[in-house]
């Protein structure tokens, strides 16, 4: 899986080598992807991120802009929109973190009538607050830190 931002100009290369692009973060990406993967004659894989916590330093759709992107990316003949993904907010303030988790997941109920039962993977939750993203509903939790340790600078 590739999660973190994916420059337009990495898509090439990194098509061929990830099932799944948890890091669909704009229009021009989605673009993007779409051409690349169509001269490689494949779907590809991928989560719509939302920026569910507002916080200028994250990438991603603004939740009130989700539902019309969700629309306007399933009509991309070369990508198969299978969810959301967020980040939490770096905060620890778990009342704070839940409420970024209930509005994703409040988006991805919203983006299944939208999309159907292929739009079956919420991604939230990562070593620090996996538990709440679980709690929210999320699928599937990305936990590196907790497994590997943390990354030397």
């Amino acid at each position: 899986h590739m999660i973190g931002h994916l420059q337009t100009n990495k898509v090439r290369k990194a098509i061929p080598l990830f099932d799944l692009i948890q890091s669909l973060d704009s229009y021009k990406l989605a673009d993007e992807i779409n051409r690349q993967a169509e001269t490689l004659e494949r779907k590809v894989n991928c989560l719509l991120e939302v920026n569910s916590s507002g916080e200028d330093s994250k990438y991603g759709f603004r939740p009130d802009e989700t539902p019309g992107a969700i629309k306007k990316l399933t009509d991309l003949e070369h990508i198969n929109l299978c969810g959301l993904m967020t980040i939490g907010p770096y905060t620890d303030d778990t009342d704070a973190i839940r409420r970024a988790f209930v509005l994703t997941r409040e988006l991805f109920t919203e983006g299944q009538k939208i999309v159907g039962d292929n739009f079956s993977t919420l991604s939230m939750g990562m070593s620090s607050d996996y538990e709440l993203a679980i709690e929210e509903g999320s699928t599937m939790v990305r936990v590196g830190t907790a497994i590997f340790g943390i990354r030397p600078i």
